[in-house]
């Protein structure tokens, strides 16, 4: 439009599929462009902004390290770096982690089937005997309440039952297709959306890059033809088969869909010849989400009781399925990152209230309080998504709610991927790794852009811009003035790192044994007694470097160094004395 100075109409197709019926439907409405200028300068601020913070602030904390010996980049940005700060803050808080024990009493209780209940505080117990999780921190407290109910007789002081339904799980949008592959399988966020991409294109799945989880009504009278043909597949043939396309789930809502809806399949015949191995677990899993959504409701029977024996309070609770409907899509699993319990859901005998009970036995359980686990990349896209739950101002805690955290499903993988290739994360095994250089970055930034309360901010203004509410100039100088301080702040500020972190995240240094470093070392020394070097020459000992002059950190010596430092570490001292 302003490339080309166009002054001619131009109207705007709105695609929600790229299926026949919704581009037949979008071609039907058509929208005259002006109408959507005031979103354009939303998304050009949006852009300009972004691209001000980055490469102003990346400069210049790069620049600041790189006078301490640092060699690589260090990548500062309005989503970045909250999204650092928050594996460096999980990191730190693991590694100061310390442990304390606590114990459990389980009292075993007999009515024709036996089952379990736990002991609780109650108001009269004495707070030394509990943590802070009202959890007993004494062994011999909890030894003493175990042998106190052992094979006495108790009351149910409470017994509470309730029938209860729950609706199929909504189908994937991206972030959530990449927490349960990454879950599931190990697979990254980038091999997650590489692979509905690839999908996408030979036109089994819908769009990928979709942050919604529901379904345009208009798609809903395609799910007969879709369903039949999963059925053809062997691995969803009994599910797909057993499904009732005239079921309409709560996934179905046009008032719920944004710019795209979620993923599901088109229902194009597939070849699992042109299907890699982990195309086809991305496939399946999406289909199952998708079947799911034709299926009644799983109805279950819930309980909750409490049990009185001689004074002490023990508790349980219980779940029993009546109708599994939908659950019986998918096979009973366990997600890796999801928290250990101490307390299990139990298929209880025939109680009621007033009942009387025999504590049968009573063990105690010592168990050590644990710090969380390091994020992955599935983990580490669901607190971005989440990151509300990390802000304390309200305003901006409803704000991050609502737009579904920081970065968008098309660029969360890009950011994980960034701070990887810059060295910033380090991946062992499925766990991201803050590195060394990452957290004393984190600790110089200055807290408004560490805080993801900024994405709140500028949501706020780029929405008043979508609305025509507010001038995109007097955005785009605020955005300015805000990134000049950051850059003055910057150049007074000093960092310091080592030299010697930088080997951290070096493959080939990493693989080197002591006894291979320790030959490299004398290889440089016997070549240095040989060579006359100058400041500039190349360096004699990769032919590929040329030396530059140093100043020695401990010594305060000149001496030449490799300028490919540290892949070449050959060194020439100035004063030779």
């Amino acid at each position: 439009l302003f490339y080309l100075k166009n002054k001619k109409p131009v109207k705007r197709i709105l695609l929600y599929g790229l299926d026949k019926k919704s581009v037949r439907d979008a071609l039907n409405k058509l929208e005259n462009n002006q109408k959507f200028f005031p979103l354009y300068q939303s998304g050009v601020a949006r852009g300009r902004a972004d691209w001000l913070v980055g490469i102003n602030s990346t400069r210049a904390y790069t620049l600041l390290s790189q006078k301490n010996g640092y060699r690589g980049v260090l990548s500062v940005g309005r989503v970045q770096s909250p999204t650092l700060a928050i594996v460096v803050n999980r990191d730190e808080l693991i590694e100061n982690f310390v442990p304390q024990n606590y114990f459990l009493v389980i009292g075993e209780f007999n009515k024709g089937k036996t089952f379990n209940a736990w002991w609780k505080a109650q108001d009269n117990t004495p707070n030394e005997w509990l943590d802070e999780e009202s959890r007993i921190k004494n062994k011999e407290v909890a030894e003493n309440i175990a042998n106190k109910v052992k094979n006495k007789n108790g009351v149910i002081s409470k017994y509470e039952e309730r029938i209860g339904e729950e609706g199929p799980p909504l189908p994937f949008n991206l972030s959530k297709l990449q927490s349960y592959a990454n879950s599931k399988w190990g697979f990254s966020a980038k091999e997650v959306l590489d692979l509905c991409q690839s999908l996408y294109e030979k036109g089994l799945q819908s769009y990928p890059r979709s942050d919604c989880q529901y379904l345009p009504e208009n798609l809903f009278p395609a799910s007969k033809e879709i369903l039949d043909e999963l059925s053809n597949i062997d691995q969803l043939k009994n599910s797909a088969s057993g499904a009732d396309h005239q079921l309409k789930s709560a996934a179905w809502d046009d008032k719920k869909i944004g710019e795209h809806y979620g993923i599901i399949p088109t229902g194009e015949k597939i070849d699992n010849k042109n299907l890699s191995a982990k195309e086809m677990k991305i496939y399946l899993a999406v289909c199952e989400r998708y079947i799911a959504q034709f299926y009644p409701n799983c109805k279950f029977k819930a309980a909750v009781l409490e049990i009185e024996v001689e004074k002490e309070l023990f508790k349980a609770t219980g779940r029993v399925i009546l109708i599994p409907g939908w659950r019986s899509v998918f096979m009973e699993e366990k997600d890796d990152d999801e928290e250990e319990v101490d307390e299990k859901e139990q298929v209880f005998p025939d109680l009621k209230q007033g009942d009387k009970i025999l504590c049968s036995n009573a063990k105690v359980e010592a168990k050590k309080t644990k710090p969380p686990g390091r994020f992955t990349d599935g983990t580490l896209i669901k607190a971005m998504t989440n990151v509300h739950t990390l802000v304390k101002d309200p305003e901006k805690r409803k704000k991050l709610k609502e737009i579904k955290g920081i970065g968008r499903e098309a660029t969360r993988t890009q950011i994980i991927e960034a701070l990887v290739s810059r060295k910033l994360l380090n991946r062992q095994g499925k766990q991201l790794i803050s590195s060394p250089a990452a957290r004393i970055l984190v600790k110089n930034l200055p807290a408004s852009i560490t805080d993801p309360a900024l994405t709140a901010i500028w949501e706020n203004g780029l929405e008043k811009i979508a609305a025509n509410q507010l001038d995109f100039n007097l955005f785009m100088e605020k955005q300015i003035a805000w990134v000049t301080k950051i850059i003055s702040d910057a150049k007074s500020g000093q960092i310091e790192i080592k030299v010697e972190n930088n080997n951290i995240n070096n493959t080939e240094n990493k693989n080197k044994t002591e006894k291979d470093k320790a030959k490299q070392q004398q290889k440089y020394q016997n070549l240095a007694k040989k060579s006359q070097v100058n400041e500039g020459d190349s360096c004699p000992a990769c032919k590929k470097g040329k030396m530059v002059k140093k100043v020695g950190k401990n010594t305060g010596k000149e001496f030449l160094g490799c300028s490919t430092w540290p892949k070449c570490q050959f060194v020439s001292w100035i004063n030779k004395k």
